[in-house]
């Protein structure tokens, strides 16, 4: 059994992009439009690794990594947070909210790769 992947990211582009990369690995991916699906997916069906995009109109990436770093059943899952800016400040206030990694837009395939591998790993 493959691992289940949650992609949120309100590009429609991005999350295809990284949904695709993500399924021809033989993963299984669902990926969603808004913070506000988020929960949902996590209640239907167990959820390995999130990628979480920061910069969302409805419930930012932050607010979710936070909301799942506070549910017992969910803090254990590894998160990546993916953005476009790369802003220092984000990258240090992912880590400080228990982000595991951090990726920003455009990130090559392999790249993607590479770190959902090694957290999956872990």
């Amino acid at each position: 059994m493959s691992a289940h992947i949650l992609v949120v990211d309100d590009s429609v582009v991005a999350r295809r992009i990284i949904v695709q990369i993500l399924e021809a690995a033989g993963y299984e991916v669902t990926g969603v439009t808004s913070g506000a699906e988020a929960p949902a997916v996590f209640e239907a069906e167990p959820v390995d690794l999130a990628i979480f995009d920061i910069a969302m109109p409805d419930i930012d990436g932050f607010t979710l990594l936070r909301r799942v770093r506070e549910c017992p059943t969910y803090k254990h899952i590894p998160v990546i947070m993916l953005t476009a800016s790369g802003r220092d400040e984000d990258v240090r206030t992912a880590r400080e909210m228990g982000a595991n990694s951090f990726l920003t837009k455009p990130s090559s395939s392999q790249m993607i790769m590479q770190t959902v591998a090694g957290l999956l790993a872990d």
